[in-house]
């Protein structure tokens, strides 16, 4: 759906667009988001960082991208971790992170993989709580 994998034949139909065959970055700016289950920060850039590259797919503007950023980071409750390398984070901070960086290309639609997977059981609850938190300011 998303484009990471080339299908055979078929059609994806997303909302008016036929996106079967397009490549990810298309998908992506017609408004379909996703996260992985694999998590691939870029490691050595810090959380900020990480989340204004995703905020630049749809706002070219630097500082109007970075506040978005912040917005974002807030959103998702890592805020004081903002200036922390994404190679620092725990698992649990990763999967927030990488729910923020998805967050922040403004999707219309976004998909999940396993939102709770590797991590440990006490930092379920929150990621729960969180996509709850999603749902609840109207994303699908």
């Amino acid at each position: 759906i998303t484009g990471y994998t080339k299908a055979d034949n078929g059609k994806v139909q997303f909302f008016d667009e036929n996106i079967f065959g397009l490549s990810p970055d298309k998908i992506s700016n017609l408004g379909l988001g996703r996260t992985f289950q694999k998590l691939k920060p870029f490691a050595d850039q810090t959380l900020l960082e990480n989340v204004i590259v995703g905020a630049l797919v749809k706002e070219k503007n630097l500082k109007v991208a970075r506040d978005k950023a912040l917005e974002i980071i807030d959103f998702v409750d890592l805020i004081e971790k903002r200036h922390h390398y994404a190679k620092e984070l725990s698992t649990g901070q990763r999967k927030r992170l990488e729910l923020a960086r998805a967050l922040a290309t403004d999707p219309k639609l976004l998909l999940m993989d396993e939102v709770t997977g590797g991590v440990d059981q006490r930092t379920i609850p929150g990621l729960v709580e969180l996509v709850l938190k999603l749902k609840k300011n109207g994303k699908h």
